[in-house]
């Protein structure tokens, strides 16, 4: 039901055997962590007005999936739970696409995530996603937050050198941890823009 310029679109969802399958658009581009390793392997820094672009239309894409209404104009409240740049796509004409709605919940499903089930990239949670506790549409802003500081800065936010590697000890960091500023790592950072990140 998600038919928007900056979500990918998917055409056919279905079983063979016990495998599930989604059939999807073809987005001829690269995601952002790819995009994002490509400036660090050079040493460089993304120019934040394309780091900008990239999320505004993130932001997008989430505006509209996040307003979803069914059928009866109901409300779907969706939350896609696992924005990450690993979920992002840039196709080499420009289009920004998020893809993997298939952990999305929706409040009106009736097969519900049990309590205390964790989904989603552990980097990319917000505090509540990462207790397990319930999670609305501001869940996916924070997760969005994150992918935005970290292809401002051109580094990790949570994964680094040093840090936790055990599970449980990265999701109590990501409740725990104070967040830097992105102005710390780039002097060009427009005060405005570290606010929002902050």
């Amino acid at each position: 039901q998600l038919n928007h310029s900056n979500i990918c679109q998917i055409y056919e969802l279905g079983k063979i055997f016990n495998s599930h399958y989604i059939v999807m658009e073809y987005i001829h581009g690269k995601d952002l962590l790819q995009i994002n390793n490509y400036f660090k392997r050079r040493g460089l820094q993304m120019p934040l007005e394309m780091a900008c672009f990239i999320m505004s239309k993130v932001c997008e894409g989430l505006d509209y999936a996040h307003r979803k209404r069914d059928h009866n104009f109901q409300e779907l409240h969706l939350v896609h739970r696992d924005i990450s740049p690993q979920n992002v796509l840039v196709s080499y004409s420009g289009e920004v696409k998020i893809i993997d709605f298939g952990i999305a919940k929706v409040s009106t499903r009736l097969q519900q995530t049990h309590a205390g089930v964790i989904k989603g990239k552990f980097y990319y949670m917000s505090p509540e996603q990462a207790g397990a506790d319930n999670v609305d549409q501001r869940s996916d802003l924070f997760s969005l937050g994150i992918c935005l500081w970290e292809t401002a800065c051109g580094r990790s936010l949570f994964r680094r050198e040093g840090g936790p590697s055990n599970p449980l000890a990265i999701l109590h960091e990501i409740r725990t941890r104070p967040i830097p500023r992105v102005r710390e790592f780039r002097s060009d950072c427009p005060k405005e823009l570290d606010e929002i990140t902050a």
